[in-house]
């Protein structure tokens, strides 16, 4: 426990998210060892007090006030530094609606293909063509679809 606390911890304050540490720690050690309810709190608590601790010790090195807006000791790019207006908010929740709905559709979706494949591929020769097909499928769509949307890639 305390060794995937400190791992969460590290990436946590790396990349200034409490939730991304945890994640992170929950993901690597789940198939090798009892994980609890319990522990994924006590682990994004310390995730959370790391990227804490570290934004007000960069706060006071740099000499700013202390606030909570700095996104870790990794950056990739620069933040336009645009606050979000209450007009915003709005927007958010649509989106965080939509997103909903279609996570459910997909795990709505992905359950039925599962019982389907279950009812059905019950050959080791069936599971291998299933596997043939859809990887030829997945290259072909990848490979042609931004020739067909973009006329730009054609001579």
């Amino acid at each position: 426990m305390v060794a995937a606390a400190g791992a969460a911890a590290g990436v946590s304050a790396a990349f200034g998210s409490p939730i991304g540490g945890s994640l992170f720690v929950y993901e690597i050690s789940r198939p090798s060892t009892y994980w609890s309810f319990g522990l994924t709190w006590k682990i994004f608590f310390c995730s959370s007090i790391s990227t804490f601790t570290l934004n007000i010790l960069i706060c006071i090195v740099r000499g700013k006030d202390l606030s909570i807006t700095n996104a870790g000791l990794i950056k990739f790019g620069e933040y336009d530094e645009n606050p979000y207006k209450l007009a915003d908010f709005p927007f958010f929740v649509i989106l965080g609606i939509f997103g909903g709905l279609l996570g459910s559709f997909f795990i709505y979706v992905n359950f039925e293909l599962n019982v389907i494949r279950k009812k059905y591929l019950v050959s080791k020769n069936l599971k291998v063509f299933e596997t043939i097909a859809l990887t030829a499928l997945t290259a072909s769509v990848l490979f042609f679809t931004p020739r067909i949307l973009s006329k730009s890639c054609m001579s």
